[in-house]
This record gives C-alpha cells, structure tokens and sequence, in this order.
C-alpha cells in the first residue's frame, strides 16, 4: 500500500474529517491529491455529505497546497491544538462543502 485517504469521525452523515498519509517514495507525484478529489466527490456524491474538513500544521505548505488545489478553503488555526514531536503545535482547519465542490 503507498497510502491512505479516509473518511473518520462521520457525524449524522453530513460532515466528517479527511485523513490521508502518503509514504515518502510516492510524495510529489500527484497521487494524494487524485485520492483526495475521488473520496471529495464519493462523499458528496454518493454519500450526500455537506462538509470535510482536514487538519494539519501551519509549517506543512504541501499539505496546504494540495488541500486549496482540491477546493479547501482555511477556516482558521487552532493554537496549540496538537502535540507533534513532543511539541505543541498549531492546527490550520481547512474545510469544503458540498456547495463549494458545486461550482
């Protein structure tokens, strides 16, 4: 497996977070984003979802990049929201919803 796009934490089948991981060897190769517009369009497609969101750190600019080519748009930074490495680190919560993937 080179990697992983999920759906977890689904409320009421309307919202849910995206995760994702990529092993290194595949980074930088456009797959994560493919994942990631497939599950986007499953959940508002099939599922009838209204929102995703995704969460990560403010220093992951790939991530970031990746998420905005998808139609994310950043809702906000949750200081020192998750402990990464030892350290507390900030979240930025970037999100899309069904009318945004629309049009």
């Amino acid at each position: 497996m080179i990697g992983c796009c999920e759906l977890f934490g689904i409320e009421n089948q309307y919202k849910a977070e995206v995760g994702f991981w990529l092993g290194a060897a595949y980074q930088g190769k456009g797959y994560m984003l493919e994942a990631l517009c497939a599950v986007v369009g499953h959940a508002f497609g099939s599922m009838e979802m209204g929102r995703l969101y995704a969460q990560t750190s403010p220093r992951n600019a790939a991530l970031l990049h990746m998420l905005r080519k998808a139609g994310f748009i950043q809702e906000g930074v949750l200081r020192r929201h998750t402990r990464r490495g030892g350290d507390w680190d900030d979240s930025v919560v970037m999100s899309i919803l069904a009318s945004d993937a629309e049009s």
